[in-house]
């Protein structure tokens, strides 16, 4: 029994430290390339249409944080983790090519204590809550199809109308209208 305990301590020892990673205490450098490696990894796993070869911007906040651009959360996420630091890595993308509900074509948000991804947000306006996806055997996991939007434009139109005494008038509708 004591060489069981034992060999859980030394495992649980060696192991873990591999698997959890503590951003705070990296160097900057090495912070930097394991957060855009993790992020590149979640987005070719999860959504490989919305991966740019784009240098992407990285942004470290807490949640509840609402000011310098937070991000907003459930309420019972927020009441879960209140406080809790993560790293955002936004990916750009080239909007004179394509255009997406979003300003940026993927976004994966990583946590700070532990470097484990918890939420990787696409283009379209579509998200993956990580931690809460469930697990199976085989491994399987959902997979983003890609997918622009439809980009609109607000086009006027002009139209006669007759008011209540029948006397026509000019008025402007605005419609939306599918931008080619």
């Amino acid at each position: 029994m004591k060489k069981i305990f034992i060999l859980l301590f030394v495992i649980t020892c060696t192991v873990l430290p591999a698997v959890s990673q503590n951003l705070a205490k990296m160097s900057e450098q090495k912070r930097s390339r394991f957060l855009l490696k993790t992020a590149k990894e979640t987005i070719l796993k999860y959504g490989p249409g919305y991966y740019r070869d784009y240098v992407p911007s990285v942004d470290r906040f807490y949640i509840g944080e609402r000011r310098r651009g937070g991000q907003a959360f459930s309420a019972a996420f927020e009441e879960k983790h209140n406080g809790r630091f993560f790293y955002r890595v936004k990916y750009p993308y080239d909007k004179t090519k394509e255009y997406f509900r979003m300003d940026y074509s993927a976004c994966v948000f990583i946590w700070e204590d532990t470097g484990k991804p918890f939420h990787v947000s696409f283009g379209y306006g579509i998200f993956l809550e990580l931690e809460e996806l469930p697990t199976t055997r085989s491994g399987e996991h959902p997979v983003i199809e890609y997918k622009q939007s439809t980009r609109y434009k607000i086009v006027n139109i002009e139209e006669d109308y007759y008011d209540e005494e029948g006397k026509k008038g000019r008025r402007i509708r605005q419609v939306l209208e599918v931008d080619k």
